[in-house]
């Protein structure tokens, strides 16, 4: 911080990638590291680590604002290119999938009660030959509720398994193959967001917004979020 502070900026950078090196993985480090490349003008490298910040802490707000500012002055585009699958990514990132879970243990715990008591009641009615219990309405609904809330778990579970990189180079060429005789799909702008899909030897296959597939070298991106198996 002394460095960044005294502009040496390549001291800095050198400093917070040793800490990097070292395993260390808190949002504090990786939004320095993003400012340190910034004022390096490697602005591709500074939005990569803002977006590895928010992948350890979706609600940080320096690195929020690092990748918002990246967004709207610099076009850096994330993966998801609608604004309604971009809104469902950015809310499920504010959620954990702890949160998610202990409302889903929650709200089929007070269904399954519901539903209980009234079967049982339904049943006692029949064999004393009594009107039957009112249809639980309030059970019904939070069915409802519950199926809506295992479908957020799902698509929680299939993000939080995605593995993100982000495009550090001002142009990549995707290609066909992983080898450098292999012809250029398309080309990936810097800071762009890609999805990994497969990883050989020094290459990995990513995928554009678009859905196309291309191999590009391991140091054209940097990988944020590396996917988590739960």
């Amino acid at each position: 911080m002394a460095a960044y502070q005294n502009k040496q900026f390549e001291e800095a950078r050198d400093h917070f990638q040793n800490l990097v090196s070292q395993g260390r993985t808190s949002p504090a480090l990786f939004h320095n590291l993003a400012l340190t490349y910034f004022q390096l003008d490697e602005k591709a490298y500074a939005m990569a680590f803002w977006r590895k910040a928010l992948a350890v802490d979706p609600r940080f707000r320096p690195a929020l604002a690092g990748r918002t500012f990246m967004e709207s002055k610099f076009a850096m585009t994330p993966f998801e290119r609608d604004s309604l699958s971009l809104g469902i990514r950015r809310t499920l990132e504010s959620i954990s999938i702890h949160e998610i879970a202990w409302l889903l243990a929650l709200v089929l715990a007070i269904t399954g009660w519901i539903w209980i008591r009234y079967i049982a009641a339904r049943k006692t009615a029949l064999e004393l030959e009594q009107p039957k219990p009112p249809f639980p309405f309030t059970a019904a609904v939070l069915s409802l509720i519950l199926l809506g809330v295992l479908s957020v778990f799902t698509v929680k579970m299939q993000f939080l398994g995605t593995v993100r990189a982000t495009v550090v180079k001002a142009n990549v060429a995707a290609r066909s193959l992983p080898a450098e005789e292999g012809v250029s799909l398309f080309e990936l702008r810097g800071g762009n967001e890609v999805l990994i899909r497969r990883d050989q030897d020094e290459w990995l296959q990513v995928q554009n917004s678009d859905g196309a597939r291309g191999w590009v070298k391991k140091d054209e991106v940097l990988i944020t979020n590396e996917g988590k198996k739960l």
